[in-house]
């Protein structure tokens, strides 16, 4: 397919992402279309999402995979020589560490990456279909042409014009990889998945990591590995027996990136092909105001939101000019300040009412790390202030007995509504403590009847989750409970009786004590009528200084560009944990966002022309020279390893389904036979 035709097809899905995320419409077919392009070519592919709506795929380098998995392959050599059998599973885990070793000094490549999703439209406002492309002179129309499916499309038609140049040979290819994440238009979950996956600890079957979807290896990639590079291996295995590019390829793509990082990440955002190698931070806050309504004809009635929200603005002004303050200040952008910026602001609901709730959204962009790591004390001291003079202006009205009290009861009645939180609190923590002790408590259970002794517990127990917060909190504590109940109806009839001083029987005083402990601690003294909240996960902001990196982008052009500082923020904030980062892509930025957006055709040309400059400067591991290399330094970490020796009878099957690598079957030890000639000798089949 064309540049033009891929461009077409990307744009046809509508991947916008919504502030509301229940709102944004799933990317998948775009996920599927592209999934099926990079299998064609010969590209292992792994799809991932947390949250089965959002996808995201890397396509991993052909050559990559080819050399990890013959690495791997010759350490097995190594081990059947000594131990005249195949490793076990756990053995195999030690083998691949073992290979990714051997990959890590070179690093994994070029990883391309763009986002696949968009900000929404009305179409109504557009003078062109924004789901479709239409061409117009020098240039292409239609949502994310700029921002930033025109660099998808040439990430697409770079890789189909690797595969037509090396026709097959994908040992030979450049180490270059791709990546399609979801949400950067949002949190950037996406690409804060991605780099999960780089996590020592990573495991797929981990609730605090992604989920993988589903992983595919290309058949013309097996078949390439079986003809080219089985046959300079010292035995012959079946192609059930060869790990991992047959059977546990997942295992090969986990290994691989948790031992190595990329060598370069190009994010191909709108720069019109100009390198960026810096850009802002990104903090979003919501502050939440609470007054207390009323009729608008008394104003002193109630608290007027809105009044405080007033005090709240003049301060976040402030704190504009606060953070313009050089330590947080980096003349290499255009705007060298960390800016503060007021975006949102809702409250009230009708013109005669007091407004009793006002929320004001306000971002903030710090230039370096060092500003972002301060700026959440410095709000929290902003909060706190405003709080305490809010607190004062309203209890000296009350304070000062004027005749018209109403401002000081007012915060009276806040204070009732906090000590009402603070009660509910109690009862949880009471519940909780209760619970604990009702599932510890051996001797009551004893008095039962041993037929009913296990409805009984059964029954108790969840009487405690859903009735205790009925209970008198003030009752006695110690009142004895101990009875004994012919049947469990007896206990349900006289349970409303007997459950108070049942429940506070198993109450220490060292329970209450606890308890109260902890509300005091927790307590504000203060009313608080004003809440900070964080409405998105902070972004970082980025910096490249890796030189080897930058040079080689710069390499690519007749005459060096000048290396930008942005004011916007890219995925290159999570990005820059996997290897060192530049963005550079098709499209101007200005454009991004924007009705009627558009691309130039042939800025789409040249970032294609770049990205064939750019990919070869990443070669491949598999000339004959490193191949002798690897397999030196592979046998020599063999013999450094302490294996077991104890023989097991069962393996992993090899044939396990991909799209389940944790159900495991058992099969027998599969025989090798040693290479007499390597252009006729046959494998041994794996017994079923």
């Amino acid at each position: 397919m064309s540049l033009r035709g891929n461009l077409d097809q990307l744009v046809s899905f509508d991947t916008s992402t919504y502030d509301d995320p229940h709102k944004s419409p799933t990317n998948r077919p775009l996920i599927d279309f592209v999934q099926q392009f990079f299998s064609a070519l010969g590209y292992g592919t792994i799809v991932f999402s947390d949250d089965n709506k959002q996808y995201n795929l890397l396509a991993l380098s052909p050559a990559l995979l080819l050399n990890y998995t013959f690495t791997y392959n010759q350490l097995v050599d190594a081990f059947y020589d000594k131990e005249q059998r195949l490793p076990t599973a756990n053995e195999r885990e030690q083998l691949l560490a073992q290979s990714s070793q051997g990959l890590k000094p070179q690093g994994l490549g070029l990883l391309l990456s763009g986002h696949a999703d968009c900000v929404p439209f009305n179409a109504a406002e557009w003078s062109y279909k924004p789901l479709q492309v239409t061409s117009k002179g020098s240039l292409y129309y239609g949502r994310g042409t700029s921002d930033m499916k025109g660099f998808l499309a040439c990430m697409m038609e770079y890789a189909e014009r690797l595969s037509k140049k090396y026709d097959g040979e994908y040992a030979n290819m450049p180490l270059v990889s791709f990546l399609f994440t979801a949400d950067e238009e949002g949190a950037m979950s996406g690409a804060q998945n991605f780099i999960k996956f780089f996590a020592a600890d990573y495991q797929s079957n981990s609730p605090k990591y992604p989920l993988i979807l589903e992983y595919k290896i290309s058949p013309e990639l097996t078949r390439y590995y079986i003809q080219k590079l089985r046959p300079m291996l010292k035995y012959e295995y079946s192609v059930k027996s060869m790990l991992p590019l047959f059977a546990t390829y997942l295992d090969c793509t986990e290994m691989l990136l948790k031992q190595s990082h990329f060598n370069l990440v190009l994010i191909g955002e709108p720069t019109t092909l100009q390198p960026v190698t810096a850009h802002k931070g990104w903090m979003a806050r919501k502050i939440e105001i609470v007054g207390k309504g009323g009729h608008s004809s008394n104003p002193h009635a109630g608290i007027n939101a809105m009044e405080l929200a007033v005090d709240a603005i003049k301060g976040l002004q402030g704190l504009q000019k606060a953070l313009q303050d050089q330590r947080f200040a980096n003349s290499d952008f255009v705007i060298p300040e960390t800016t503060l910026n007021l975006g949102v602001i809702e409250g009230g609901h009708s013109y005669n009412s007091i407004c009793d709730n006002v929320k004001i959204g306000f971002d903030i962009r710090p230039t370096k790390t060092e500003a972002q790591k301060a700026i959440p004390a410095m709000l929290n001291d902003f909060i706190a202030r405003l709080n305490h003079q809010a607190n004062q202006r309203y209890s000296t009205h009350f304070n000062n007995g004027q005749e018209d009290n109403t401002a000081g009861r007012n915060v009276k009645t806040l204070r009732t509504k906090t000590q009402t939180t603070v009660t509910t609190a109690r009862q949880q923590a009471l519940r909780q403590k209760i619970k604990e002790r009702l599932e510890a408590t051996a001797n009551f259970a004893h008095e039962l009847p041993a037929e009913i002794d296990a409805a009984y517990w059964q029954f108790m127990h969840d009487a405690v989750e859903v009735n205790l917060d009925k209970l008198e909190l003030l009752a006695p504590v110690g009142e004895s409970a101990g009875r004994s109940f012919n049947n469990a109806q007896d206990v349900q009839r006289s349970f409303h009786e007997q459950m108070q001083s049942f429940a506070y029987s198993l109450l220490r005083p060292e329970d209450l004590a606890e308890v109260e402990a902890s509300l005091e601690s927790s307590t504000e003294k203060e009313t608080q009528f004003f809440k900070l909240e964080v409405q998105f996960s902070d972004t970082p902001a980025f910096a490249c200084s890796d030189k080897s990196a930058l040079a080689k982008v710069q390499a690519c052009f007749t005459q060096p560009r000048p290396e930008l500082h942005v004011d916007y923020c890219t995925e290159a904030s999570f990005l820059q944990e996997v290897g060192p980062c530049v963005v550079l892509g098709p499209g101007d930025i200005a454009q991004a966002h924007k009705v009627n957006e558009f691309i130039d055709k042939e800025q789409l040309e040249q970032c294609v022309a770049f990205l064939e400059q750019l990919g070869p400067q990443f070669p491949t591991l598999t000339d004959k020279s490193t191949m002798e290399c690897f397999k030196a330094q592979s046998e020599q970490k063999y013999q450094q390893h302490d294996f077991s020796n104890q023989v097991r009878a069962e393996v992993k099957a090899a044939t396990a389904p991909a799209a389940a690598k944790t159900a495991q079957s058992a099969a027998k030890a599969p025989k090798v036979s040693k290479r007499t000639s390597k252009s006729k000798a046959k494998s041994k089949a794996v017994p079923e």
